[in-house]
């Protein structure tokens, strides 16, 4: 696992710590409502898996292999009413017995492995039967963005190769639940989804997303896109208030353990 394509500049970190369970992952919310044990696996900078707590009856947990996004997480949830635990972990091979939790919740997640069997059979094994597994992974591919908004889709464009470079495949939601069924998940529901985001970048999270994108360590520092990253700071340096609407496109799962 080489970890998270994206990287863990503070930037990088700041951005992803804007996604939120109620936006991000409202598809799982009325299945995992309630979940005595839940696992965020992938959590990253751990926004989402504090929102994933307020639903469980139990604990919550979250996981990542970085542990400068475990740091960030741990300090970001400590005001948190019911705060989780953050562990430094492979999703490859999750450090928790058999039949360990009640919910488990992956967020562009699984696009990150290198073989994301090993990942889905990980998750099933540390899943009570019966328990449910909720997944949302993105169609790159399948985004579309405003002629205005060259930024986000040269961007996301390096992204994609990036990360396929990096052993992911960020079209990963397109077989998301072929995956999910050939290692023994019982599907109950799929669907594509389109979250679209209008880009003002006078709004903090598009700030964010701009100081990423203008910084981006992953292109800095292959030489294959260390030029296209140069074009992307200087797209950024001149991005101004333009607006213009991105697609982004994402597959959406609901599966359980068989009984």
């Amino acid at each position: 696992m080489r970890g998270n394509t994206l990287g863990n500049a503070p930037a990088t970190l700041q951005y992803l710590a804007t996604r939120r369970i109620h936006r991000e992952g409202v598809f799982a919310i009325p299945h995992m409502l309630g979940s005595e044990k839940i696992l965020d696996c992938g959590c990253g900078p751990g926004s989402i898996t504090s929102g994933l707590a307020k639903l469980a009856n139990q604990f919550c947990v979250g996981i990542d292999n970085d542990p400068i996004s475990i740091r960030f997480a741990r300090e970001t949830s400590l005001l948190a009413r019911r705060h989780p635990l953050f562990i430094i972990s492979d999703m490859h091979s999750l450090p928790f017995p058999s039949d360990a939790f009640t919910s488990v919740f992956c967020h562009t997640t699984l696009m990150q492995s290198h073989d994301p069997r090993i990942v889905l059979r990980e998750i099933l094994r540390v899943l009570e039967v019966g328990g449910i597994f909720a997944a949302r992974e993105p169609i790159i591919s399948k985004n579309y963005y405003d002629p205005n908004l060259r930024l986000p889709a040269a961007f996301f464009h390096c992204f994609g190769s990036a990360c396929r470079l990096n052993g992911g495949d960020p079209d990963l939601g397109a077989r998301l639940d072929e995956l999910a069924r050939n290692v023994g998940f019982e599907v109950i529901s799929y669907q594509y989804v389109h979250q679209d985001i209008l880009h003002p970048n006078n709004t903090e999270e598009n700030r964010l997303f701009f100081c990423m994108a203008g910084n981006s360590e992953f292109l800095s520092s292959r030489a294959k896109f260390s030029d296209k990253a140069h074009d992307i700071r200087i797209a950024a340096s001149r991005s101004g208030n333009r607006l213009g609407l991105a697609t982004h496109a994402y597959a959406e799962l609901i599966a359980c353990k068989e009984r």
